[in-house]
């Protein structure tokens, strides 16, 4: 997959975040099944949305994030959408050569799902746009490539 965002790409897209959702529901529990289609497809192209021939998602992160608050937000599975969602946004990210934790802040990671599942819910919460949301999975991501000393640094 690319990052261009091609028909192939979104087709491989919906088909790893469908096997994803399978894979959390059967570790994890809950009521296996797709709710919308439209709307799986609508959130994993995304993350490949342009305007003017430009992308609205520059970075891999933003990439990612919109996957992220897409898939939450539509809400396509019956079930363990949000637990897709980040699995399926850490995919994306390994997939454009980052390295992902192998463990991650679980409260962290809840109250952060939560809040872009419920932002529209409590006016207290802060809105999760797609640059905080692309934040946070650069930092968790820095916490599992901790930076390489100057010894180890080549181009020093």
């Amino acid at each position: 997959m690319s990052t261009a965002g091609g028909r192939d790409d979104v087709a491989e897209l919906v088909l790893s975040v469908y096997e994803i959702h399978d894979e959390v529901i059967g570790s994890t529990g809950g009521m296996p099944g797709l709710r919308d289609a439209q709307m799986l497809h609508a959130a994993c192209a995304r993350p490949f949305a342009t305007f003017g021939g430009q992308p609205l998602y520059e970075t891999p992160f933003e990439q990612a994030a919109a996957l992220f608050h897409s898939l939450i937000k539509s809400h396509p599975f019956m079930d363990g959408t949000k637990r897709t969602a980040l699995l399926s946004a850490l995919w994306f990210l390994r997939k454009t050569g980052q390295q992902i934790p192998t463990a991650l802040p679980r409260a962290e990671v809840v109250a952060f799902c939560l809040d872009v599942a419920e932002e529209s819910l409590h006016p207290d919460r802060p809105v999760r746009s797609i640059p905080d949301i692309a934040a946070w999975l650069r930092r968790l991501v820095e916490v599992a490539s901790p930076p390489r000393s100057a010894a180890s640094n080549p181009d020093l």
